[in-house]
């Protein structure tokens, strides 16, 4: 892991070996909270002993989404922690019998201010977005991808719309889905990816000919394997109405 000191907390980044998905501790005085959780397979343990080395007790985990590689190690490495996340996130994953906390707006933890604003129909049906605003920093869930391909649904207009939303007010440490942590530039390149799809997608008579435009697009992006999932669907339908936030 690596770690950013913020004020009075530390905030640790792991950068899982699959999909180069972004995990985070966010440490404290008395405790940890731990936000996703990796992989199904090989990140979530990793990533847990990582967090048990800051010989801290894990507050809660947060979850921003419910797709795998983000709570894939929810029942697994971290079975024994409380669960927390937003109504709609909630209703998406699966804690086993623990009960899960559910955020909407400002909530504290030991001490520290966090804000929870959930977003519907954009990567992920549900999308949890954590501030915390006392401390510049910002966890956007798979919102924003830092140099790694993205995994693309139907909504790229909603999704452009709340990326530019989000950036202009934005704290100055973003902490992505995917890929290191980095500035708030990182808006703007994933918006600049999402309109490139946008394109490509209108042009492009197949699902092959879509991905070898992207990865001859973005050629040193991770993870050219998380173009395949979509391109298909996104090529035959059209955008299903969305759900408001």
């Amino acid at each position: 892991m690596t770690a950013d000191a913020v004020g009075d907390v530390t905030i640790h980044s792991f950068l899982g070996p699959s999909l180069n998905t972004g995990t985070y501790v966010i440490e404290s005085s008395a405790s940890v909270v731990v936000v996703d959780t990796g992989y199904r397979s090989g990140d979530p343990e990793t990533f847990r002993a990582a967090v048990d080395a800051l010989d801290k007790p894990i507050a809660t985990v947060l979850i921003t989404h419910d797709h795998p590689d983000h709570v894939g190690g929810l029942n697994t490495a971290f079975a024994d922690a409380p669960v927390a996340t937003t109504a709609a996130v909630a209703d998406l994953i699966d804690a086993g019998d623990r009960d899960i906390e559910i955020l909407e707006g400002p909530f504290m933890i030991d001490g520290i201010e966090y804000v929870a604003d959930e977003y519907l129909d954009v990567e992920a049906r549900a999308q949890m977005v954590v501030t915390l605003p006392d401390h510049d920093a910002i966890f956007t869930g798979d919102l924003v991808f830092n140099e790694t391909h993205l995994f693309l649904t139907p909504h790229l207009d909603r999704w452009i719309s709340i990326l530019e939303e989000l950036q202009l007010d934005s704290p100055s440490r973003v902490y992505p889905g995917h890929g290191p942590p980095d500035d708030p530039s990182v808006y703007a390149a994933t918006i600049e990816y999402l309109l490139t799809a946008r394109a490509e997608l209108a042009s492009a008579s197949s699902g092959e000919e879509y991905t070898a435009a992207m990865i001859d697009a973005y050629p040193d992006w991770e993870e050219p394997s998380l173009i395949e999932f979509y391109p298909r669907a996104l090529l035959s339908q059209p955008a299903p109405p969305t759900t408001e936030r």
